[in-house]
This record gives structure tokens, C-alpha cells and sequence, in this order.
């Protein structure tokens, strides 16, 4: 409710927006240069931005820009000094595996999961490890927990750490007092495996939404390229009925229920601070997920189904300039946000 808000009244909504790879590294890298992945070599999950390629944060903060950069890298080799492109750097997802295996955080991270203790975060790392059963199971590659507890909320999935990291942009943005103007780039996990979602979050899904999981005739996985018959054959949700399946599709719509909640509450902390007006806002995924669609879960580089690069955007532009609130058919890509940007 809250992202589709912003969309309708205050924004716009583009339905028909596409990555450029539909893996993390690649599609980040694209998206915060504007160059098409293959331009700078950037093809893998391994090929990451060096110290001399063009990047989004790091032109913003020479321009003179204060960067908070909050959750998961997946663009920047660690050889590049975070002072290149942040001034303030925080990762609860890291923070929770080096925590679990008692390992401090690299220099220049802020720590901001203090509430846990290195047992709870080994006692969730082992919890999660455990949903997976036996490595032979039809469950192993599904990376599915269903409906958790919040006993320990870092045992959710990446849900308790995701929720940490963006109460900790929320503070940020409630006490930057700085001359510098503000850029937040706040790069989340959620959704993604582990799919997880807590009660509250099933509650707020519309089952008529869920639709069933795409199943493919023999003939027509013939027809589709050979690497996904060999996911499909490794992953074994082949097995699991169409009801069961459906629940995994349920728990990913919960995980997306449980990202407008978060995105609700930066938005609320842009109107308290008096900032929403004047700030513009993108809101995207950097890819989608199979979330048992063609019975494979999480991700492929390899191929383009719609449910891997069809992603959301949407664009909320500071006051001042007119705009049409709703949603747009249009064909848009990742890599122009940059563009847009400057």
C-alpha cells in the first residue's frame, strides 16, 4: 500500500521496467554506471566495480553529496576504499555472518546489530541451514522456511536483519543535520531467499493475487534453453504438488508485503523531517525471482523469463517538477536511472 501511495499521488509507476541481467553484481553495476553490463566486462556475480569505473555514488559524492550507504554491496570490489564513494557505511546482512562466526566487521562499517548475540546469530545461521533438510531432500534448493516466528527475528530469513538496516536509515535520516545534501542509497535483500515472512505478513497478502506456479509440458521444456532443465533437475521441485508450490509463491508476496512496510516508514521519515517534498525517490528491484515458477527457485543469469527481468519502478520527483501520478505502460531499463539522475 505504501509504495503503490507514492506511486499514485505522488509519482509514477512503470510497469513494463526491465534489468539488464537478472543476477545481483551485473545488474547493479548497470544500473548505478548506465552502461550496459557487457560494455565494462561485468557479466558475473565475480566482476565487480574497480576503482576506476564509473559509478552513481561515487560521481554523486564528488559533486559535493553526503552518502549513506545501508545493506548488501554487490557492485564495489572490496579493494575499493569506501571513502571513494560513502561517507557512512552499514551492513546488517553482513554484520549477521560475521557476528554468527565471531569475526569483527570490516573497517569503516558502523556495527548496528548490538541487540544480538554472536549465539543468536550462530543459532540463526544453524536454524536456517536446518529448514533446508537432508542435501538429497526436494526441499534442499528451495531455500524455504514458510511462515517463521519472531523468537529470533535474525532466524526469519534475511527479515530481522532487514528490518535492523532500515530502522537504522531511518535514524540517519532523522538526525543528519549536515550542510551537504543527502543521498541515501539503502540496498536491501528482501525478497529473496530465504523465503520467510512472518505472520502479520501473510495476513496482508490477497490470495486472488497468487497465481499458480508455471508448469511446463515435457514439449515445452524442450523448447526452452537446456540450462533450465538442468536447474529444474537439480532443484527437484518437480516434486512438490501445485499446492505446495503455491505456498512457496504466497511467501514470496508476504516477503514483498513485508518490503512496503519498510519502505513505508523511510517514506514517513522523509514527511517528519520536512524532506519528502524536496527529495526524489527510486524505488526497484535489481532483478525477479523464478519463486518456483518452472519449478526452480531464486535466479539465473542465463536466461530472461519475465519473472526475472520484469521489475518494479517507481519514480517519486522532488515537488517542484509537474507530474502525472499513476502508472505507465512505457518501456523503461535500469541503466537510465543514472541519466535521470543528473
Amino acid at each position: 500500500k505504501h509504495i503503490d501511495a507514492v506511486a499514485l499521488n505522488d509519482g509514477i509507476s512503470i510497469d513494463n521496467a526491465f534489468c539488464q541481467n537478472p543476477v545481483c553484481v551485473p545488474s547493479r553495476c548497470s544500473f548505478l554506471s548506465g552502461r550496459y553490463p557487457h560494455t565494462g566486462g561485468f557479466r558475473t556475480m565475480h566482476h565487480l566495480h574497480g576503482p576506476d569505473d564509473l559509478n552513481l555514488l561515487r560521481e554523486l559524492k564528488k559533486q559535493g553529496y553526503h552518502i549513506y550507504f545501508g545493506g548488501k554491496n554487490d557492485v564495489f570490489r572490496e579493494d575499493v576504499p569506501l571513502s571513494e564513494y560513502c561517507d557512512y557505511r552499514s551492513d546488517a546482512y553482513k554484520e549477521m555472518g560475521t557476528k554468527a562466526a565471531g569475526k569483527p566487521l570490516p573497517e569503516g562499517y558502523t556495527p548496528i546489530l548490538d541487540q544480538f548475540t554472536q549465539e543468536q546469530a550462530a543459532e540463526a545461521a544453524a536454524i536456517k541451514e536446518a529448514s533446508r533438510k537432508d542435501p538429497d531432500s526436494r526441499y534442499y534448493y528451495a531455500i524455504y522456511q514458510g511462515e517463521v516466528s519472531h523468537d529470533n527475528p535474525l532466524a526469519a530469513g534475511s527479515l530481522g536483519a532487514e528490518d535492523v538496516q532500515i530502522m537504522d536509515a531511518v535514524n540517519y535520516l532523522r538526525n543528519y543535520h549536515g550542510e551537504q545534501p543527502l543521498c541515501m542509497y539503502l540496498s536491501l535483500v528482501c525478497p529473496h531467499p530465504w523465503y520467510a515472512a512472518f505472520p502479520e505478513d501473510y495476513e496482508r497478502v490477497c490470495d486472488a493475487y497468487v497465481r499458480p506456479a508455471i508448469r511446463l509440458t515435457d514439449e515445452q521444456r524442450s523448447r526452452k534453453a537446456s540450462i533450465l532443465e538442468g536447474i529444474r533437475e537439480n532443484h527437484r521441485l518437480y516434486q512438490w504438488s501445485d499446492e505446495e508450490l503455491l505456498s512457496l509463491k504466497k511467501t514470496y508476496h508476504a516477503m514483498i508485503g513485508h518490503v512496503d512496510e519498510n519502505f513505508g516508514k523511510v517514506m514517513d521519515a522523509l514527511k517528519d523531517t520536512k524532506r519528502y517534498e524536496d527529495t526524489l525517490v527510486f524505488m526497484y528491484s535489481d532483478h525477479g525471482d523464478y519463486a518456483g515458477d518452472y519449478e526452480i527457485t531464486e535466479i539465473n543469469q542465463n536466461t530472461i523469463e519475465d519473472c526475472l527481468s520484469k521489475v518494479p519502478l517507481v519514480i517519486k520527483p522532488p515537488k517542484r517538477y509537474e507530474v502525472r501520478p499513476g502508472k505507465r505502460r512505457a518501456l523503461a531499463e535500469l541503466l537510465d536511472i543514472p541519466a535521470t539522475v543528473a
